[in-house]
């Protein structure tokens, strides 16, 4: 209370300035009587203050008023001095509040400050009025005066309340606006925030007010991230707004970044004075990520006009005027861009005239986008370049533009030109294939008919009826008729599947065409045609090739010459074309006085499936593949077959090979027909003998016997093993000239045998024996160290062919030195039960090998044990053992078929391989069904001894 704050409390030090002593004061207190002494005192006062003021005694009495008091109350000093202060006026300082307050002031130097009241006057109405009081006391402590101070703050109330609502209206505003803002005092002291300021600055109101600015707004340059100076400073010494420079990124407590931008700026008041500094800022993250995609994009877009595969142009859709082009267009059409630019497009060659190119930009306008499919553009160079040309217009800023695509289609059309030629080269071959069915259809079914219907005649007509008939011959003839097509339509598919494979190995070419002369004159004197055959200039006697193929070729060709040749001859002419280069070029020409052929025809030769026409394979008969696969094969052999043809005339077919180097190779002058080697008839060579041990490893107890049968006859000793380990065994302890070897068996198979006995250094031959035909088993079996290769069923013919091929001249001797054949670790052999009770009828299938007593002398016993087999088929179907079930069915493939039951062969062979595939066994139950019904229909099978009863499943 040291301070003298109140307003009327400074008339105290008024008194005391005027060196009115206290004592005087209080032992010279005037009274009403004597008012010149007490006029004084009110003189003083009026002099020493301006405020209203009021001297009292102790006991509340009006000694003294300033003349504020009057002026402001309207009171007079006749209605005051003297008077109790709750008796002033009409009463209205009786407040108890007050009176209170002054009764209870501390006797020394007693005093409060700012009591606030609602005074009511007469005069004035209802105030407000802020009084403050002191106390004085005299020496001896007793109360001498009241100094009682008095203002009326009615209206600074009123300009406070209103200043309340402005600044709340304002904070309001702050708070609410989208930017962030934060005020402080002249010092950098924190006055306000509002909350967007808050989230940025990481600070909340309540913590930052009173903080400096600089405590809690850290901004960095957002390149240099060097401190960015004080905006507050700055506004206040520059005196104006000042604005953050970009980029600028606020810091926030937790380390986050906040990139902003705005600005500071000082708060004058009316006076001029600064009062504080108000900082509007804001996140500008939005804003820098737009502006970044922008960059992006314009660098992208640029990016993709530049290295554009098409054509692009920008023109001005007002002036229709070029404004830009890429690299592309510059380069599609040789110009430099500066050709281009400010150009309309007819002027650089788009349309012909500026009419046509205002047409185009007036459509283009009105509609937005025009296409054409196929515009010729002209290069620099003047050559035509076909273009798909598309404009679109779109807004660029303040202006519309146009783009133009422009595509080059001369691939395009390249290509579809292509495939339009693809596709009736399709649809060609479709329908040459349609036609080649149609005739294969009529080509199967012409000999299989008579297969068919001479089969029935040995049936049930008598052996001299038959004999007479020729049945057997016919049969034969159509047999190797069919064997023809279907080795044909093979070869091609191997051709085409690149499968193919031929080998180069020494021919003698005379022995060659004096085979297919002997082979072919007998077919061309049944037609009544002359053949023959001239050589030309020296013909080497021996050539590098592939024989098989050659005689494939040469075979073919002359048998197209017979068939179409109704009248007239056959000439062969050889020559070699190599005569005094490296290597021989052998050239056979096949000269025919035939039907001929048109221009036409000769292009289609060579497509598989083609002959000629509709009418020429109604007339003629064949496949259409002959041509086809021997100009492949020619072209394997390093050569090709061509042709050349006059209708009605007659045709020329040539065939040239690389026949391999011509040093050192013999050659043959004044060659004729005459000079050739006799050709020798396979057929009438003596039969076949063999000498020397076999080892026959074969687990089908009826394969064995038939194969021991076949090799014994020719004189061969035969020891037989049922599996691989067996085979193992006896060939690494007896000495076997060749081995036969199945190679699928159970506990090892043929594979693992093979490669077991070549690991210990056996060289004996080893024969492959596989129901499995493709190129990739026969390449499976060699890669296991096998010698050859014979697939089930085995011909007898080439089974001792090959058997002989193989078989070393010096035989190994038994063990024993005796002749016998044994079996090693097989089973006793079968009782040959009474067949001639069995029923015959025509669905019966009967052993193929009629004609051959040796086999049927065993054909008995085999088809009684197959009741046995099919118990165990089913056995194994119902207890799921998938794998006893396949080498059962491989078993079947490979017996069957010897024994002469070819029809078993193909259900055997699905079953075999439905296993291996990994189908479950309900699946593969139709299969075994059909193949167990082939198998009872066998001539001589007995169900009724099938050892296991067959379930409906499998009935």
């Amino acid at each position: 209370m040291g301070k003298v704050n109140a307003p009327g409390l400074r008339a105290a030090s008024h008194l005391r300035a005027h060196n009115l002593e206290r004592h005087t004061i209080v032992n010279e207190t005037p009274d009403p009587s004597h008012p010149p002494e007490f006029m004084s005192v009110e003189q003083i006062i009026s002099h020493a203050v301006q405020e209203q003021l009021l001297v009292l005694d102790c006991n509340l009495v009006v000694l003294a008023a300033s003349k504020s008091f009057y002026t402001a109350f309207q009171a007079t000093p006749g209605d005051t001095v003297g008077k109790k202060l709750f008796d002033l006026g009409n009463g209205q300082w009786h407040i108890p509040a007050l009176l209170t307050l002054l009764n209870e002031l501390p006797k020394k130097d007693g005093e409060f400050d700012n009591l606030l009241m609602e005074h009511a006057s007469p005069a004035l109405g209802s105030r407000t009025m802020q009084v403050s009081a002191r106390r004085l006391s005299g020496a001896d402590d007793q109360c001498t005066l009241i100094l009682l101070s008095i203002l009326d703050i009615t209206g600074q109330k009123l300009v406070e309340a209103q200043a309340r609502v402005l600044a709340a209206r304002y904070r309001t505003i702050l708070a609410s606006i989208g930017k962030a803002v934060i005020v402080s005092d002249p010092e950098g002291r924190i006055t306000f925030m509002n909350p967007i300021a808050e989230k940025l600055t990481g600070w909340v109101q309540q913590n930052a007010l009173g903080k400096r600015l600089k405590d809690i707004f850290h901004i960095v340059d957002g390149e240099s991230l060097q401190t960015v100076e004080s905006l507050v400073a700055s506004a206040i010494t520059q005196g104006a707004a000042v604005f953050l420079a970009n980029p600028t990124v606020l810091i926030a407590p937790d380390g986050g970044e906040w990139p902003i931008d705005g600005n500071a700026a000082p708060i004058i008041d009316a006076g001029g004075r600064l009062t504080g500094v108000v900082l509007v800022f804001h996140d500008v993250s939005n804003r820098r990520e737009a502006e970044q995609n922008l960059e992006v994009s314009e660098v992208r877009y640029r990016r993709l006009f530049e290295a554009a595969h098409d054509g692009i142009m920008i023109l001005d859709a007002v002036s229709a005027k070029v404004l830009d082009v890429n690299p592309f267009m510059a380069d599609l059409l040789g110009f430099p861009r500066e050709h281009f630019l400010e150009k309309e497009l007819w002027q650089i060659g788009v349309f012909k005239d500026a009419e046509a190119s205002k047409k185009a930009m007036e459509t283009l306008q009105r509609v937005g986008r025009i296409r054409y499919e196929d515009l010729p553009l002209e290069h620099k160079d003047g050559r035509h370049i076909p273009v798909e040309f598309v404009s679109n217009v779109y807004r660029e800023g303040r202006r519309n533009v146009i783009q133009c695509n422009i595509r080059d289609i001369t691939e395009r059309k390249r290509l579809a030109h292509e495939l339009t030629k693809a596709t009736r080269e399709a649809e060609t071959a479709n329908r040459s294939k349609s036609e080649f069915l149609a005739n294969m259809s009529h080509e199967i079914r012409t000999p299989m008919g008579a297969i068919l219907g001479f089969a029935d005649m040995l049936l049930h007509r008598s052996p001299e009826e038959c004999a007479k008939a020729g049945c057997v011959q016919i049969i034969q003839r159509n047999a190797l008729h069919l064997l023809e097509l279907i080795n044909e339509i093979l070869d091609l598919s191997k051709v085409e599947a690149g499968q193919m494979k031929v080998e180069r190995i020494s021919c003698d070419l005379p022995a060659l065409l004096s085979e297919i002369i002997s082979l072919m004159r007998p077919r061309a004197a049944e037609k009544g045609l002359a053949f023959g055959v001239t050589f030309q200039g020296p013909i080497p006697h021996l050539i590098q090739t592939d024989p098989l193929r050659l005689r494939q070729i040469l075979v073919n060709l002359v048998g197209n010459s017979v068939k179409f040749t109704q009248s007239g001859r056959i000439d062969l002419r050889v020559a070699d074309e190599g005569s005094g280069g490296p290597n021989i070029l052998l050239r056979v020409d096949v000269i025919d006085t035939g039907i001929g052929m048109t221009p036409e025809l000769v292009g289609r030769l060579f497509i598989p499936f083609t002959q000629g026409d509709a009418s020429i394979t109604r007339k003629f008969g064949g496949t259409g593949l002959g041509l086809t696969i021997s100009r492949q094969l020619a072209k394997l052999l390093n050569g090709d077959v061509t042709a050349s043809s006059q209708s009605g005339i007659g045709s020329t077919f040539t065939v040239k090979i690389d026949g391999g180097p011509s040093a050192g190779v013999e050659r043959l002058d004044s060659l004729t027909e005459a000079t050739l080697p006799a050709a020798v008839d396979q057929k009438a060579e003596a039969d076949i003998r063999l000498h020397g041990r076999i080892l026959l490893v074969e687990d089908g107890a009826d394969n064995q016997r038939l194969l021991r049968m076949q090799l014994s006859d020719a004189g061969a000793k035969v020891v037989s093993a049922l599996d691989g380990r067996i085979a193992v065994d006896l060939a690494t302890t007896q000495a076997f000239d060749l081995i036969l070897m199945d190679m699928q068996m159970p506990v090892m198979d043929g594979y693992a045998a093979t490669m077991e006995l070549r690991r210990k250094g056996l060289t004996t031959p080893i024969i492959a024996l596989t129901a499995y035909a493709m190129a990739e088993d026969r390449d499976k079996c060699l890669a296991a160290g096998c010698s050859g290769y014979l697939t089930k069923p085995i011909d007898e013919e080439k089974l001792l062919r090959t058997v002989h091929e193989h078989m070393p001249t010096d035989h190994a001797a038994a063990p024993d030195d005796t002749a016998e054949a044994g079996v090693a670790g097989s089973p006793p052999p079968l009782g040959a039960p009474d067949v001639s009770t069995q029923k015959t009828d025509l669905n019966r299938i009967k052993s193929s090998h009629a004609a051959n007593p040796r086999i049927m002398a065993i054909v008995p016993e085999f088809v009684a044990s197959l009741p046995n087999k099919v118990g165990k088929m089913t056995d194994f179907l119902e207890h799921n053992d998938l794998s006893g079930l396949q080498a059962l069915a491989h078993q079947l493939l490979g017996t069957c078929g010897g024994y002469g039951f070819a029809p078993v062969s193909e259900p055997a062979r699905a079953v075999e391989k439905s296993v291996k595939a990994g189908r479950s066994a309900a699946s593969i139950t139709p299969e075994v069904k059909s193949l167990i019904e082939v198998i009872r229909r066998i001539d001589g099978y007995d169900a009724s001894k099938e050892s296991v009863v067959v379930g409906d499943s499998v009935k």
